[in-house]
């Protein structure tokens, strides 16, 4: 039996229960790394609690979450992000959030997640990677390259515009959300790119452009090089490289990348930087609405130790050894306004390149990337036309 469609739906109210949907995708990895409780506090707005409840019941996981009268100093780390994030949803709505099951279920249906195809692929060493797909599989083919250890959600803007035009496929890391092992041993970049390649091939395709955001700029550059004939053309935004030169490395990259050397000298130097990071301080630097998926990697010791492994190869990486020798259209994306990767990396990157287009914001953080905004949508735009 067809479901029917409610009637007199507000666009109002889909947009702000999509929101509250999303804000729960980032909790979701935490729910399921950790399996154990997790607090998000009541409101008391028309509709809150009752859709709140339909939503972690329709993600499966109403085992773990739990909504609880309390206050905001009685929360754990993660569930302060998870609040703010739910309190930016309620004050970015211009709506109640007043709904009957029915209505909820339809508007989750027609959320991005339910079109987004999840499947495990086995790369080249037998690691597991949990692979998403969106998009019609007969377009032409976008590899969506996330930064380092953070959950597919991330990209999810990104997904849903990419999306009407190609087939889109994203990954998690390895090691990171399956089999989460603190003596891995591939954990450099040319195995992440190994990763690319098994997923491309695993879906047969060919003439794939690269889409790396962030830390995936660099295996970006690596796959360019290694494999030039199964990717063709590639976008960089924002990324963060290393060329040997302090001078143009962010505050904030210097200091990521001496978290990243101490917490993989072992697990009880994880232990001592997740307590120096997961402070309140912390929660204040970060965007709204990114908290807990920016933060995954610090859920526990183990964790971090393995994501510091991976990700400090990536920071490592020189982009001097590939940047002469990438043959391929590349677009270089960045802002003015980023602190957290310096504009002057991608700058270094445009001069180098033999076939590139360059384009910088004026206005927009690193986070706001994220969010695909209608700017970068129309660079991404005019850029793909230009590939042949």
């Amino acid at each position: 039996m067809e479901q029917q469609t409610p009637l007199n739906i507000d666009m109002e109210k889909v947009t702000a229960i999509h929101a509250l949907q999303t804000a729960i995708l980032g909790i979701k990895p935490i729910v399921e790394y950790t399996q154990t409780s997790f607090t998000i506090v009541q409101r008391d707005l028309a509709g809150f609690n009752e859709t709140m409840r339909e939503i972690i019941k329709w993600n499966g996981i109403e085992n773990y979450i739990s909504l609880v009268a309390t206050s905001y100093e009685s929360l754990s780390f993660y569930e302060k992000m998870a609040h703010i994030t739910i309190t930016d949803c309620i004050e970015k709505s211009n709506t109640t959030f007043e709904a009957n099951a029915e209505e909820i279920n339809y508007i989750l249906n027609d959320h991005i997640a339910t079109k987004v195809t999840k499947h495990t692929i086995i790369s080249f060493d037998n690691t597991s990677l949990p692979v998403y797909t969106y998009g019609d599989e007969k377009k032409p083919t976008i590899l969506l390259v996330l930064p380092c250890g953070m959950p597919w959600v991330i990209g999810q803007a990104w997904m849903q515009f990419l999306g009407e035009n190609y087939h889109v496929i994203t990954w998690e890391t390895r090691n990171l959300f399956t089999e989460v092992t603190p003596n891995i041993t591939n954990f450099d970049v040319k195995a992440q790119s190994e990763d690319m390649v098994a997923i491309v091939r695993h879906f047969d395709k060919e003439n794939v452009h690269i889409f790396g955001m962030c830390g995936g700029a660099i295996l970006t550059m690596q796959s360019l090089t290694s494999y030039p004939s199964l990717f063709t053309s590639a976008s960089v935004w924002h990324g963060d490289y290393n060329w040997r030169d302090n001078s143009i490395l962010t505050i904030h990259q210097k200091n990521i990348k001496s978290t990243m050397m101490m917490a993989y000298g072992s697990l009880e130097e994880a232990e001592g930087i997740r307590e120096l990071i997961c402070t309140p301080r912390t929660i204040k630097t970060l965007a709204p609405h990114l908290g807990c998926i920016m933060m995954y990697p610090f859920i526990d010791d183990k964790l971090l130790y393995t994501y510091s492994k991976i990700n400090e190869n990536i920071m490592a990486y020189d982009s001097n050894m590939v940047a002469d020798d990438i043959q391929q259209k590349v677009l270089v994306v960045t802002s003015e306004e980023d602190t957290t990767a310096h504009p002057g990396g991608s700058l270094r990157l445009n001069e180098r390149l033999k076939h590139k287009v360059f384009y910088q914001r004026k206005k927009g953080d690193h986070a706001s990337l994220f969010d695909a905004p209608k700017e970068l949508q129309q660079v991404f735009a005019d850029f793909i036309e230009t590939v042949a």
